[in-house]
């Protein structure tokens, strides 16, 4: 990387005393041009006083990088630091700046009190008046959302709150240990699923100690942004809990949300754990104008740690079941087995059995097999069959593979 370059300028400053806590300092830096980073800065004023433990600072900067003014005001003692800063941004550039891979927000003002001491590493609280996303994404928002931040040794504290928006997070863990396990049940996850071999225990024992809310209707400040983004609903809330004794916990409901024009009238989602496994369960039911074309879909199972069950239910307008079928998919290293669960399915309203040694694999090669027989009472449905169970059906004068609607 790209250090520092020319620097072009100038500099003064006053004084008496080196007793961080009695001394007395005012000075004042113009830089006319900077070059860091690969990056040139121009148009900059610092200026900073100090008497006896109080500060103030004012950074006023007009360039294509960062263009705007941050005050701050504070007072520094043994027992800590505290300070309240006051940020008018109308231009800033995190990507060439060096921060972030990505622009995300190029302008933002707002106010914060913030704070550090010896049992709590920084605390915030203050006020986002608006903010603006980068490039083609949506531009200024009235956010006005108050914002409190607790980065502490032993716990960790964010939440958000504005208009029909909720974002609340807290942690028992300190922010250093949150950051460090998040970042690896990530690089874990993505590891496992590259290697195609999810370890549930391993990802259990590295998850985060976090409790996170949130909630938002579309009168949000936020909603244009998700508009842009192609997504539209009326309101929808999650409730989310991990910890490593617990597991995953998660409960979410959405009210009004569109997916290729179909409109969700409300989608619930619970997924919990226990001894066996993680249970999760689903309920759909669409809207629409035509009472014949609403439908109703629950969806429940668990998730083991080599295999999937989901079972699912649909009703009709009437609430009529119109479908029941309950499945488990068991992994290995080289295949995918399906097994059909119970005696009887219900397809199209129509009860089927189902043959109770019925299964259809695939293995890595793309090769299947299968011995699946499903049947009404009038003796319609279909069979498929390979290997053994196909060339006996063969010998009989049947094909291996045969479906009668």
């Amino acid at each position: 990387k790209v250090g520092l370059g020319l620097l072009s300028g100038s500099f003064k400053a006053k004084g008496r005393g080196f007793d961080f806590g009695n001394n007395k300092i005012d000075a004042i830096a113009k830089i006319r041009q900077l070059q860091y980073g690969g990056n040139t800065f121009s148009n900059i004023t610092l200026s900073a006083s100090m008497d006896k433990g109080n500060i103030s600072g004012k950074l006023h900067s007009a360039n294509n990088l960062l263009s705007g003014a941050i005050d701050i005001n504070g007072r520094y003692a043994d027992s800590g630091i505290h300070a309240d800063i006051i940020a008018n941004v109308d231009n800033i550039d995190l990507k060439k700046m060096g921060f972030t891979d990505d622009r995300y927000v190029k302008a933002f003002s707002g106010n914060f009190s913030v704070s550090s001491t010896k049992q709590t590493d920084m605390e915030a609280h203050g006020y986002i008046s608006h903010i603006a996303f980068a490039d083609d994404m949506v531009g200024d928002l009235p956010l006005n959302a108050d914002v409190d931040i607790v980065l502490g040794k032993h716990s960790t504290y964010f939440n958000l709150s504005s208009q029909s928006l909720l974002v609340n997070m807290r942690s028992e863990n300190g922010y250093e240990e949150l950051f460090g396990r998040i970042s690896s049940f990530t690089s874990e996850v993505q590891k496992e699923i590259k290697d195609k071999k999810i370890s549930r225990n391993k990802l259990r024992s590295l998850l985060p100690d976090v409790a996170f809310m949130f909630s938002m209707d579309n009168e949000s400040p936020l909603m244009p942004f998700i508009n842009h983004l192609e997504y539209d609903f009326r309101d929808i809330a999650m409730d989310m809990e991990t910890k490593r004794n617990k597991g995953v916990n998660i409960s979410a409901n959405i009210h009004g949300y569109v997916v290729d024009s179909i409109k969700v009238y409300d989608a619930i989602v619970f997924i919990d754990e226990d001894s066996l496994g993680t249970r999760y369960h689903a309920g759909i039911q669409n809207e629409s104008t035509d009472s014949t074309q609403i439908y109703k879909t629950l969806i429940q199972g668990h998730l083991f740690p080599d295999a999937i069950e989901a079972n699912i239910h649909i009703y009709d307008h009437k609430d009529t079941l119109g479908l029941a079928l309950g499945a488990i998919a068991h992994f290995t290293d080289d295949m995918m087995r399906v097994h059909i669960l119970g005696d009887n399915a219900i397809i199209d309203y129509r009860p089927y059995s189902v043959n109770a040694d019925n299964f259809v694999s695939i293995d890595r090669n793309n090769h299947i097999s299968a011995n699946l027989k499903l049947e009404t009472d009038d003796k319609t449905g279909f069979h498929i069959y390979t290997g053994e169970a196909a060339e006996q059906m063969t010998s009989n004068g049947k094909l291996a593979a045969q479906q009668d609607i």
